[in-house]
């Protein structure tokens, strides 16, 4: 696992077998001083070349599923147009 200064901790776990990674545990104290932990466990591992990506990630808040992600795709080092990151004119006509 790895601690930094803060308190806030990551621990890995891989599978047995393959070698990928299962689950990411996540431990921090919030403001209060209690003790949170959460994790993302990982599924559904496909090859991109070489390197192998979950494209299913769940969320978990004590022990409870909060969220899931489903990739569609993953591209590596893709070109990003520097057009996507400029202020727009008019930042009230953003819509979400």
């Amino acid at each position: 696992g790895l601690t930094y200064p803060d308190g806030f901790s990551v621990e890995f776990e891989f599978d047995a077998k393959e070698w990928l990674p299962a689950k990411a545990k996540y431990r921090k104290q919030n403001a209060e001083g209690e003790l949170l932990e959460e994790e993302d466990r990982y599924a559904q591992f496909q090859s991109i070349g070489a390197v192998r990506v979950p494209f299913i990630v769940d969320h978990y808040r004590a022990g409870v599923q909060s969220s899931r992600v489903n990739y569609d795709a993953v591209e590596f080092n893709a070109q990003v147009p520097d057009s996507l990151f400029a202020k727009p004119a008019d930042i009230k006509a953003i819509k979400f």
